[in-house]
């Protein structure tokens, strides 16, 4: 079969014919890639940037690819939930189901487990997975539409575990495709959005496409004057939301949170900061301060 493979540490990918997957475990499942997105991560390694020159989790050679969505072609014999004929969508954390996280409902925070797209992936016509990291699209969505529910999903997380009402007024830290997801489920609940990135070309095209209010802080610009900074104070309605201070706008732009792409409530007009790790502030469930990726993100999304 055909697949893209990065073969070498150096720029490039290549198109090669490997051999097809076979189910290898009871819990297997194969299935017909139809759609597969291009995440960031998949052009970093393509570029060989300093990030995947130093990625300890990318094995070479492989195929790329884990924002993936297809059709089932055959299940293994323990396989309970897919048949063939079945669409599915990938989650790309494969976790082991056996350490103290995966057995707490964590999933995300295996300490066993394995990226998708690292070792294997989802750039070719056809990919094993096992039972557990995949979830059935519903008839409502397209395939197309499914291989990017893992970023929906994310962003719902985000959105849905911190409280929020029609009025209030919420950051979005990171343009990408999560963060403006993110922005738009938070304005189609009523709630009034601000996009915020550290590049101004993503920000301006982030704004096109959400229609939100956009805040790009400049130093430089600012010291000569010619910065123009948003009243962001009167967005919201019946003084439900969290004034952000004008006067101050760092306090949004440097504010250290979790990761770029999550959806941060104001409060007392800053972002609130985190000292916790991931691990410890997921596990004690401390959600309103930082937000990772939720344990398995398709469902949140559908």
């Amino acid at each position: 079969m055909k697949a893209l493979v990065k073969e070498h540490p150096a720029p490039g990918l290549s198109i090669r014919d490997i051999e097809e997957p076979q189910i290898q475990n009871t819990d297997d499942v194969k299935f017909k890639v139809e759609f597969c997105a291009i995440c960031v991560g998949e052009t970093k390694v393509y570029d060989w940037n300093e990030w995947a020159a130093n990625d300890p989790t990318l094995e070479l050679p492989t195929v790329l690819g884990h924002e993936a969505a297809g059709v089932v072609t055959k299940a293994g014999s323990d396989v309970s939930v897919f048949k063939p004929g079945d669409r599915i969508t990938v989650d790309p954390f494969i976790h082991c189901g056996y350490c103290y996280q995966c057995r707490s409902g964590h999933h995300n925070m295996c300490v066993d487990r394995e990226i998708y797209g690292k070792r294997r992936g989802a750039f070719a016509e056809y990919a094993i997975l096992p039972e557990r990291s995949i979830c059935k699209i519903p008839d409502t969505l397209s395939l197309e539409e499914g291989a990017v529910l893992e970023n929906f999903g994310i962003a719902m997380h985000a959105v849905e575990t911190e409280a929020h009402d029609p009025g209030d007024l919420a950051v979005v830290i990171g343009c990408g495709p999560i963060g403006v997801l993110a922005a738009k489920t938070l304005m189609a609940e009523g709630v009034n959005v601000v996009l915020t990135d550290l590049k101004e070309w993503r920000l301006r095209a982030a704004e096109k496409i959400s229609g939100c209010t956009v805040f790009y802080y400049d130093a430089q610009r600012d010291q000569t004057g010619e910065y123009h900074r948003p009243d962001l104070g009167n967005m919201a309605e019946n003084g439900t939301a969290h004034r952000v201070e004008q006067n101050r706008p760092e306090d949004i732009y440097y504010s250290r949170v979790a990761i770029g792409r999550i959806c941060q409530r104001v409060r007392n007009g800053k972002v609130a900061e985190c000292n916790e790790s991931f691990a410890q502030a997921l596990m004690k469930g401390k959600d309103e301060k930082v937000f990772f990726r939720p344990s398995s993100a398709a469902p949140w999304a559908l």
